[in-house]
């Protein structure tokens, strides 16, 4: 899912002329970013429940509940996932213009 999220976001500020293809790949490869097994359907139905209660898309919740769990930081462009994220005390990175 990240993979398929970064390559998106990357594809459209390029796209728009916003950013340098080499460059954001460059910076990409800085990150200590560790990317994980997609969830099994249990899992995946497990993170309703919190998406309803927190008012997230399931996609949100799953990227809010890994960063809870590994202990990463969280980047979006959303707004309710970034409120989630700071309530539940995860560091994030706010990528709004």
């Amino acid at each position: 899912m990240f993979s398929w999220e970064i390559g998106n976001f990357i594809s459209i500020r390029v796209g728009r002329g916003r950013a340098e293809l080499k460059q954001v790949r460059e910076k990409l490869d800085q990150l200590e970013v560790r990317v994980t097994t997609a969830r099994d359907r249990e899992a995946t139905l497990a993170l309703i429940e919190p998406a309803l209660t927190h008012r997230l898309s399931l996609f949100d919740t799953a990227y809010l509940r890994h960063a809870l769990g590994h202990g990463g930081a969280l980047a979006s462009r959303d707004a309710a996932l970034l409120d989630a994220a700071v309530t539940a005390g995860v560091d994030v990175f706010d990528l709004r213009d």
